[in-house]
């Protein structure tokens, strides 16, 4: 097909010719190489495009149309569905349901079998013959890759609850240092105000609370582990999971050594004032401070374990690095520190720097992007990840009281 276009040049004009044949702005502007599936592939793909437009009916029966047409090797634009469904003289209804089609599904990778995926591509013009392509690999997909695709277990994100202690039932006190239930009198005598020694024996400890910025982050990665890559993911509060083999991490020295000794080991160490060795977290002048993330990838490949680890002692912090790591940006400069290469290391740390700003509207400092990666390191290929310890409130009846 060749049409006709005006291309103005000051006072002049001239009438050029361009292709705009369907074919050759496919070869022109997607270069990605075609799959082919089988059967059971194709009725994988089926269910999960029909699970994303579980909302809409209509919009399930184009893409079934499109995925038919697609297995003969001929248009949509032939198949009698648009007569059935769209008005003849409705071409602006069915460019309308094509564009919402291509808004939900057009870009996104699907998994077809264990360790395959596909990515959909939807045209935006007549004749509407989808394209079913290799996935793009972008830097965000290949730092997260190693929690889907060939893992049959969802990715589980998990939290902990910090250590307060219950008074009399209603006064809760929390102490950022004090981090294990048998440390009652440490507390007391830590408090500015004096106190009776013997309140220590009344003092209950109690398990209620999560960070906001760490709940945020994990929430944040959950969606895009759910709605960007298809993947399942849930989270944890801190109890006893029931596999450690697909785990994402978020954690603070605040939290306890004991919830994150499992996990913390490597050439970084975080701790309540920064990451040992050489980063210390400090004010950065008009109202800002500094703070780090330490970011551990723990994987013995194969089907071997994988976890990731986000420590830092600010909660407000991770939430900043958890949200820089839903694009590409962080993520490829998280891989320039370790040289030309195509993939992310099996097992890495990563230091990143992360400036808050005190926001008054909400009492509370906030990140302010971009954030920075500061230092990256391999680790011993040898080191497994380790087997954690359930996390375990200290009596059932103290949960009760909440």
């Amino acid at each position: 097909m060749i049409e006709y276009y005006f291309v103005w040049l000051g006072i002049f004009s001239y009438k050029i010719r361009l292709p705009t044949s369907p074919d050759v702005f496919r070869a022109m502007h997607d270069e990605s190489p075609e799959v082919t599936l089988t059967k059971a592939q194709q009725a994988a793909l089926a269910d999960a495009v029909g699970a994303l437009l579980s909302g809409s009916t209509i919009l399930r029966e184009i893409f079934t149309t499109m995925l038919n047409a697609w297995s003969r090797d001929t248009t949509a634009a032939e198949a009698d569905f648009w007569k059935d469904k769209i008005p003849s003289n409705a071409d602006d209804l069915l460019k309308n349901r094509i564009a919402n089609l291509r808004k939900k599904i057009h870009g996104h990778a699907f998994q077809i079998s264990k360790g395959r995926e596909c990515e959909i591509v939807v045209p935006s013009r007549t004749p509407y013959r989808i394209r079913l392509v290799q996935p793009r690999a972008s830097f965000l997909r290949r730092l997260w890759s190693p929690h889907f695709g060939h893992r049959t277990s969802p990715v589980l994100i998990r939290v902990f609850e910090r250590l307060f202690f219950r008074y009399k039932h209603t006064i809760y006190i929390r102490h950022l240092k004090v981090n294990r239930p048998q440390d009652a009198g440490k507390l007391v005598r830590s408090l500015p105000i004096k106190v009776d020694a013997a309140a220590a024996g009344v003092l209950q400890p109690s398990l209620h609370y999560v960070s906001s910025g760490e709940l945020r982050a994990a929430i944040t990665l959950q969606n895009l582990f759910v709605k960007t890559f298809h993947c399942p993911a849930e989270l944890n509060d801190g109890g006893d999971p029931e596999s450690d083999d697909n785990l994402i991490v978020i954690g603070s020295a605040n939290a306890g050594a004991a919830d994150l000794q499992p996990f913390s080991s490597g050439k970084y160490r975080i701790f309540h004032g920064g990451i040992r060795p050489g980063f210390h977290d400090h004010d950065g002048g008009g109202g800002h401070r500094v703070v780090h993330v330490l970011l551990t990838r723990r994987n013995t490949g194969a089907d071997g374990p994988v976890q990731t680890i986000l420590e830092g002692c600010h909660g407000r912090a991770v939430q900043g690095v958890c949200a820089a790591l839903t694009s590409d940006q962080l993520a490829r400069s998280i891989l320039e520190r370790f040289g030309r290469g195509t993939t992310f290391p099996d097992q890495f740390q990563v230091v990143v720097g992360v400036e808050l700003a005190f926001n008054p509207r909400h009492g509370v400092h906030l990140p302010v992007p971009p954030v920075k990666v500061l230092a990256a390191t391999r680790l011993d290929s040898g080191a497994r990840p380790r087997k954690s310890t359930p996390h375990r409130p200290p009596s059932a009846a103290n949960r009760a009281g909440a």
